[in-house]
């Protein structure tokens, strides 16, 4: 009896989740065996469903997945395939099928309905007309896939398609035989697009041609050997991810096409390209953070346009044929490199504190260019080089460091340089050279108080030579750029450039920081500082931030005028990440702040990590205390980020030393980090000579 009141009880409450269905409900229980729509056996009345009907397929009955050919003609009032959790069912029209329509829904509201797992195959043999037919609307939900696998037509049905929420992921898929095919897309509204190629043999173009919006709530797919030929004016729309094995072709006619991604852009072993007279522009302007992996596969003359607040995060190096805008959002390299081949340039707001690139910028091809910027910066600092007269190759990096650890040597006509950034410029090709333009940012660069005494040095074998005033832009006190004289750059050799003054009165450029740690261990980070001199600082203010945009002041630290060290303890949270920096203040009230620590949210085993000598020639000693004893691994990147030597080495507790080659690095500054298996990981520059 009991079981019975369950049995009862499960049909109420499936009846009250699926209003779809009609008291005239026939399912599928596959008794004959044949998988025929058309044997009556295969059905739970003994009937094959009528016009009246409405028909669920689902696991009632069958478990697992299961297929049924329609092969013949079925009107009923409304269909819906329901599988349960894992399971596929999949309705396939046949290519011996030549009905039309092969499938008629007649029903209000969602008369076809595909549930997560649910595949409606199209396969039907014919080349024109609809085999599907739908009074009012269909719903393709997250997880649900039609396959137009035939060369018949599919317009009608687009534009029945629901728009609803929970539908973005719902698949609409294009494999079509034969040559090539026309999707339809004048005010189409799809969930997520896939286009294929297998029907075809492997290869497969598909045409559009609009002058409406199209819009893809979910995701844009093109597989491999898979072409996909736009030729629309008006907004294209992906609001998920574009992600390309084949060929996009952005602008296949002569129109200024503009394609707006909101999500990621991947394009695994595709492009993205234009083959006509216009000037197509791929938009990254999504609200979160996007991810970008496009290598050397965006051609021709299609713009890169970023016009994101939360910024975008390279996932490959990427090179660019055309022009790169930058509108809105920062682009975080993370270690790989932006390069705009020749005949490419850079649109970006130079007086936009929020959009540049961090990391490294390359440029190719200049040929006394009259000025070219370089929109750089490093986490949440932008600090553009202009190059001005420039031949050769470029490649240009900031960073928010004191130079002073590069070398604390100036030339006599200068009194001090920046203790707080500096820029990498790397130049090669035909006799490399540029009059180098550096901006400021006042208090932020350090203080500029006198144009006129403003220098551009570069270090050169060791010692931050002047390179002169030859013009400076803005205002002291506030933002603008001083140029130096011209340069001849040695080819394929970081050079190294920074802010100075040739008077001691002016250009604070400020406190010299010398260096900053932070050590983590026990719920606590010892922080460590240490400046050049004492003559004119008050005090110091630790200070926490648990995004590394906003900070807090942890306490206020007199100076000693006798002590060029300080140290400060904090007591974290286990398992949260921190970022710290130290600001100071100076007799004349002005603050100045050192480089930002990220601390991760573990705790390192590796305590007295020490390089020596540096400046090295052929080897480097690397010496730690550890804990405890675990493998580890050290490696040395260049100022780009990019690893020039990987090792593994075995850790003891106690005192470990390892030699690290250096034998065909090129004379440069370097990072060696040694890095624990949690990817805890300690730092330091040095210098190979």
């Amino acid at each position: 009896m009991r079981g019975s009141i369950w049995h009862i009880f499960y049909w109420v409450i499936f009846l009250m989740l699926t209003p779809l269905l009609s008291a005239a409900q026939v399912r599928w229980d596959g008794e004959a065996g044949d998988g025929l729509w058309s044997t009556a056996l295969n059905w739970s009345t003994n009937l094959v469903p009528q016009s009246a009907d409405d028909v669920l397929l689902d696991n009632s009955f069958v478990l697992g997945s299961y297929t049924i050919a329609l092969n013949g003609s079925a009107m009923v009032h409304a269909l819906r395939i329901t599988p349960a959790t894992a399971n596929n069912i999949i309705l396939d029209i046949p290519s011996g099928n030549l009905s039309l329509p092969a499938l008629s829904t007649t029903g209000n509201g969602y008369s076809l309905w595909l549930d997560n797992g649910a595949i409606l195959r199209n396969q039907s043999g014919l080349t024109a007309g609809s085999v599907l037919s739908v009074t009012d609307s269909m719903r393709i939900s997250n997880g649900g896939n039609y396959i137009h696998h035939s060369r018949t037509a599919h317009a009608a049905l687009v534009t029945q398609l629901s728009r609803s929420p929970g539908t973005e992921k719902g698949i609409f898929t294009f494999d079509v035989p034969g040559g090539s095919y026309t999707v339809a897309i004048t005010n189409r509204v799809y969930g997520t697009l896939v286009l294929q190629s297998a029907a075809s043999g492997g290869t497969q173009a598909y045409a559009t041609s609009a002058a409406n919006p199209l819009t893809i709530s979910g995701d844009l797919i093109i597989e491999a050997g898979t072409s996909f030929n736009l030729d629309n004016p008006a907004a294209t729309t992906v609001k998920g991810n574009l992600l390309v094995s084949g060929v996009f072709n952005i602008a296949s006619q002569a129109n200024n096409n503009t394609v707006f991604v909101r999500g990621d852009v991947l394009l695994d072993g595709g492009q993205i390209t234009e083959t006509s007279a216009g000037l197509p522009v791929l938009e990254c302007n999504g609200s979160a953070a996007q991810q970008l992996r496009v290598g050397n596969q965006i051609n021709n003359s299609v713009q890169l346009r970023i016009n994101n607040p939360q910024g975008v995060d390279l996932m490959s190096d990427c090179q660019l044929p055309f022009q790169l805008n930058l509108v809105k959002g920062i682009v975080r390299n993370h270690g790989f490199l932006i390069t705009l081949l020749p005949g490419c340039g850079v649109q970006a707001d130079s007086t936009n504190a929020n959009c540049f690139i961090d990391g490294a910028l390359r440029k190719e091809g200049l040929a006394n260019e009259q000025h070219f910027l370089f929109p750089v910066g490093q986490q949440t600092v932008q600090r553009w080089v202009e190059l001005k007269e420039a031949t050769g190759n470029f490649t240009i990096s900031f960073f928010k460091q004191n130079p002073n650890a590069l070398s604390a040597a100036i030339d006599p006509t200068l009194h001090h340089i920046s203790s707080m950034e500096y820029w990498s410029i790397r130049a090669d090709g035909n006799s490399p050279a540029a009059s180098v333009e550096l901006s400021f940012n006042d208090v932020n660069s350090g203080g500029v108080t006198d144009l006129a005494t403003l220098r551009v040095a570069q270090l050169d074998a060791g010692i931050w030579n002047s390179r002169g005033n030859t013009a400076t832009a803005g205002s002291a006190g506030g933002s603008g750029s001083v140029v130096s004289n011209q340069v001849v750059f040695n080819a394929a050799v970081n050079c190294f450039f920074t802010l100075a003054s040739s008077s001691g009165f002016q250009n604070p450029l400020p406190i010299r920081w010398i260096s900053f740690e932070a050590v983590s261990g026990n719920n606590r980070v010892q922080l460590q500082w240490r400046i050049a001199h004492a003559e004119d600082c008050v005090s110091f203010q630790p200070e926490r931030s648990v995004d590394g945009r906003q900070y807090s002041a942890l306490a206020r630290i007199a100076v000693d005028p006798l002590s060029l060290m300080y140290r400060f303890t904090d007591t974290v949270q286990p398992g949260k990440e921190y970022y710290y920096r130290i600001t100071g203040v100076n007799k004349s009230g002005e603050t100045y702040y050192s480089n930002i620590l990220r601390v991760p949210g573990m705790k390192s085993d590796i305590d007295k990590f020490i390089l020596y000598p540096s400046p090295a020639r052929s080897a480097i000693l690397l010496e730690w205390q550890s804990r405890v004893g675990k493998k580890l691994t050290v490696l040395v990147t260049d100022m780009q980020g990019r690893t020039a030597s990987r090792m593994e080495v075995l850790n003891t507790a106690g005192t470990n030393q390892r030699v690290v080659p250096l034998a065909g690095l090129p004379a440069g500054i370097y990072q060696l980090h040694l890095v624990d298996p949690s990817g805890i990981r300690r730092s330091k520059l040095f210098v190979k000579l």
